[in-house]
């Protein structure tokens, strides 16, 4: 008997039966391959926007970081391990994760840089200069 099935019996886990049809554990098996969640810190600075967001196992051309409107998306896919294991505990998502972000504030994207150090993902975004109060003389 493998470590694990002999840890469910001992805490009382039974094993699935028969009973539970195949179709649910299916549709379990559909909404565990639904898009993750990325956390992030966003903060700001005097002159710029700052997002930060860890993003261990991810190579930084898998990452996609593109601006539509007002809203910020980050996507990108964690490739689960190709050998098979036998969990103890599973808390680790795999698999494509996105995350959208309304701006507060008008930035500069065309002068956003994005790092991604050991296992961070840094994008820093100028804020856009508000035009002082200006008069306008009329002639």
């Amino acid at each position: 008997m493998a470590f694990l099935e002999k840890l469910k019996k001992g805490i009382g886990i039974e094993e699935e039966t028969e009973e539970k049809p195949k179709e649910m554990k299916k549709e379990v098996q559909k909404e565990v391959e639904k898009e993750g969640e990325l956390v992030l810190d966003m903060y700001q600075t005097e002159n710029a926007l700052v997002i930060e967001a860890p993003i261990a196992g991810v190579k930084s051309d898998e990452i996609n970081i593109f601006l539509e409107g007002d809203i910020l998306t980050i996507e990108g896919e964690r490739k689960k391990p190709e050998e098979e294991r036998e969990y103890i505990i599973q808390e680790c998502y795999w698999g494509k994760f996105s995350r959208k972000i309304a701006l507060p504030f008008e930035v500069d994207f065309d002068k956003a840089e994005a790092t991604l150090k050991d296992g961070l993902l840094r994008i820093k975004i100028p804020k856009l200069k508000k035009v002082e109060r200006k008069k306008i003389e009329i002639k």
